[in-house]
């Protein structure tokens, strides 16, 4: 009788102690695991802030790239205008050297008429007075 009962509470007591121990190492394990995640949370956390920072001078970058491309776009820009006012500058200067080409030789024309009057006009006044001599 007391002897059985003294001997199951044994093995129950027995039981019970591995129990203990195997929830033990179930907790140490669970202690680890939490340990190992934590490091790896820290080092994610780390890896995190470092592309914060990353991106945020890419993104300064970025902004200094967009700021030089719009001052490069509005030289471009003037410089166009520029050349468009020079390319009518001088499409108006081709004009006029064009229409001064053609009044030159208008007058150079005009100079040969006068020219050509000029010497029969003479040739008359020189042959009246060869007739005025023989009259």
């Amino acid at each position: 009788g007391a002897e059985e009962r003294c001997q199951r509470l044994e093995s129950r007591a027995e039981a019970a102690e591995k129990e203990v121990e195997v929830t033990r190492r179930q907790v140490e394990e669970f202690r680890q695991r939490v340990k190992d995640l934590k490091l790896e949370l820290s080092s994610l956390s780390q890896h995190v802030d470092r592309k914060t920072a990353e991106l945020a001078s890419v993104m300064i970058e970025r902004d200094e790239l967009s700021y030089k491309l719009e001052a490069a776009n509005e030289k471009l820009s003037s410089a166009t205008e520029q050349m468009g006012i020079l390319k009518a500058a001088v499409a108006q200067e081709s004009s006029q050297r064009q229409l001064l080409t053609l009044q030159h030789h208008g007058l150079r024309e005009e100079c040969d008429r006068l020219q050509s009057t000029v010497e029969k006009l003479d040739q008359i006044n020189t042959e009246n007075m060869l007739a005025e001599k023989r009259v």
